[in-house]
């Protein structure tokens, strides 16, 4: 009778600690996020008007670190008008191609 009592609750504890053990684990896992934040990456660069030609700013900064011997005042005003506010560029590829079509 005593090991009857003894196995009972072997039994019993062994089954409050797995009860116990699943819900700490259960609640501690980090759910899957619902959905990938769509966050705005920061411009690399910045094209704009630098005097009367065109300049290549590293973000944020104010000394251009590449000139293009483009007088502004030979462009369309939509394109003065981007350049005086800064057109920002997001990759070295969007760089490369609007050198290409403001020098060509």
């Amino acid at each position: 009778m005593a090991k009857k009592i003894v196995l009972i609750i072997f039994i019993v504890a062994t089954a409050f600690s797995v009860v116990q053990l699943s819900t700490s684990v259960i609640g501690t896992t980090t759910p899957p996020p619902d959905t990938v934040k769509a966050e705005t990456p920061s411009p690399l660069y910045t094209v704009k008007t630098y005097g009367d030609i065109i300049g290549i700013f590293h973000y944020g900064e104010d000394i251009p670190f590449r000139l293009l011997s483009v007088s502004t005042q030979s462009l369309p005003s939509q394109d003065i008008e981007s350049l005086n506010k800064g057109i920002p560029i997001y990759s070295d590829e969007d760089l490369f191609n609007i050198i290409e079509d403001f020098d060509s």
